[in-house]
């Protein structure tokens, strides 16, 4: 069975068409002020993982991905 993510970042990049999918690699980690690495390592991050996005980050991603507060899309 797939482990649940702890965020939907990875379900809302794949809704994604291709070209918006590669721009969003770029523009993303810029806006939050990240390394490309770190932002693939938030994608991945699993429910029940000590690891956590800063709350502030968090929100940003919520207004790229046009989903409300706390929400689910």
């Amino acid at each position: 069975m797939k482990e649940l993510r702890k965020y939907k970042i990875d379900e809302m990049m794949n809704k994604l068409n291709l070209p918006k999918y590669k721009a969003a690699l770029k523009i993303i980690p810029k806006t939050l002020g990240i390394a490309f690495n770190t932002f693939h390592n938030y994608r991945k991050l699993k429910v029940g993982d000590k690891s956590d996005i800063p709350y502030g980050q968090v929100r940003k991603l919520e207004i790229l991905f046009k989903i409300k507060e706390g929400g689910t899309g």
